[in-house]
Parts: C-alpha cells; structure tokens; sequence
C-alpha cells in the first residue's frame, strides 16, 4: 500500500494543483559571512491545533501538525473535503489563532496578518467597492509606496494578469476566472514571500 501511495503521490495526474490549498515560500537568498549566497530561514509548524465549539459539541477541525517548510518550496496540502486544509491556511496567514502550538517564520511567532504572508482565497475576497486596478494596488498603497511606484505595479501586474482592458471594472462586472485572475495578481503585487493559495486555480 506504501508503494502504490507514493507512486501516486508522484503522479502528475494525481497532483492536480487546481484542487487542493498550496503553499509557496519564495526564495530570497543573503549573502553569508564567507561572501557565499545562502538561503534562510523557514516556516514552522509546531504541534498546531484548531477545535470548534458547535454548541455543547467540540470539533476537532485540526490534529496536531508538525511541518517545516523552507524557501523555495512549494506544498500541496491534499486531503478530503473538511479535514482542515483551509484552516491551516488560514492559521498561517494569521486570521484564526491555533487551538494549541505554535507556527513561526524566521523564528519569530504568528501572531497575526503580516505583509510577509499573502493570500488567495476561494471565494476571491475582493473589495467589491474597488476597480481592478485598485484591487490589484491595495498592498503597496497600504506601505505608503511613492504614488508613480504604485501605478507601475499595478499597471505590471495587470498586464502579467490579461486584464488591461478591464482594469477600470468592478469585481461585480467580472467573470469568475477574471476575479481569480486579480486575487493572484493582488497578492503578487504586495511581494509576499509567503503564498498561501486555497484552491488558487479552481475556476
């Protein structure tokens, strides 16, 4: 069964990254006292957990985790429907709090949404009073960026994403892959160097 589990695990077929929560570290290397690049730093899990409390009822959405991810990696969470992938997702990037445990990056505790962290939900979550454009800017306006640097990032990114002649459009005039189009190209502009991407491809 560990055979054909793993050859699975392999397949391309199988590995389907339209399906299933990924998590992207970008690598950025340092120079080292010994004047070689290196690459630093991870992202670790520590014994995470999550429960609900569904009235008198506890739900175990998470059991406990352990997992280390270092830069330049890029994970698939694969798992059935409700076994907690997005939770997790969501743990990382800091909008829920772990039941018990603890996930660092560089060493330092999440505790919270970071500029670190970016990422891309299932439903979009795009600001529905907003153009694609804005959209798109909303993190480098965030860090006060000079005015001229944010327009040429959201003019990159627009491009990078085919959406230029749509950039002055509301989420509300949009297709569903066009909104999934800007959600990427959103968390892309704000250089994260984490991607967290919960079903990024799936429309």
């Amino acid at each position: 069964r560990d055979e054909q589990r793993d050859a699975h695990l392999k397949s391309a077929d199988f590995l389907d990254v339209e399906k299933f929560p990924a998590i992207t570290f970008v690598s950025k290397k340092i120079a080292g006292a010994d004047g070689e690049w290196k690459v630093t730093g991870d992202l670790t899990i520590h014994g995470v957990t999550k429960r609900f409390s569904v009235g008198d009822d506890e739900f175990e959405a998470l059991a406990p985790i352990d997992l280390t991810i270092r830069q330049g990696e890029f994970v698939c969470l694969i798992g059935a429907s409700g076994c907690g992938k997005s939770t997790l997702l969501r743990i990382i990037a800091g909008f829920e709090e772990p039941t018990t445990g603890e996930i660092s990056v560089f060493g330092k505790a999440i505790t919270g949404p970071g500029s670190d962290r970016g990422m891309v939900f299932q439903d979009y979550a795009l600001f529905p009073w907003m153009t694609v454009r804005e959209n798109i800017s909303f993190g480098p306006r965030q860090r006060q960026l000079p005015r001229k640097e944010i327009q040429d990032i959201a003019d990159e990114f627009v491009k990078l994403v085919g959406l230029e002649r749509f950039a002055d459009r509301y989420p509300s005039q949009l297709s569903g892959g066009m909104k999934q189009r800007v959600a990427i190209a959103r968390v892309l502009a704000n250089n994260a160097q984490i991607l967290l991407m919960d079903e990024p491809f799936g429309a």
